[in-house]
């Protein structure tokens, strides 16, 4: 997923670790293959403590600031996490991530059946570029990954 949509250096949006999202996407200091190993930039996506989801309008501020601090552009965003209860605002906070020319991904390793049954959220009709997955989580079979794309990629 990394190395399809970012160079190292890169500026990439995820949740924390400690708020659901996969190791993966960490910090290099927490040791996040994300910033360990490819070498990318991660921030954090507000999160509010009392909805248990993503914070729109201070997940905002903290790119606004960002970007007028550092001039760091976002390159990547991404939705969806490890261990979640709700649908994340990828309608709400995509449009804004591509008005700054970011790829919204969407991690649906553990709602994948959800959504294909409809009973969850569909992040392709929401504007996500790209949901990606591991096969072994919902489907049955052996460990794989899948990729589908949506219309901007």
């Amino acid at each position: 997923m990394y190395t399809a949509f970012t160079y190292p250096g890169d500026c990439i949006y995820a949740l924390p670790i400690v708020r659901g999202e996969h190791i993966s996407t960490g910090e290099r200091e927490l040791g996040g293959t994300a910033g360990a190993v490819r070498g990318l930039n991660v921030q954090s996506l507000a999160y509010d403590e009392k909805e248990l989801n993503f914070d729109v309008d201070e997940t905002i501020k903290r790119v606004e600031s960002l970007m007028r601090r550092r001039g760091v552009k976002p390159k990547l965003v991404m939705f969806g996490a490890s261990i979640f209860l709700f649908p994340h605002p990828v309608r709400e906070l995509g449009g804004y991530f591509h008005s700054l020319g970011a790829i919204v991904a969407y991690d649906a390793a553990h709602v994948a059946g959800l959504i294909a049954g409809g009973v969850f959220q569909d992040p392709l009709r929401e504007v996500a570029d790209v949901i990606f997955l591991s096969t072994h989580k919902t489907l049955p079979g052996p460990q794989h990954g899948m990729f589908f794309l949506g219309e901007v990629c």
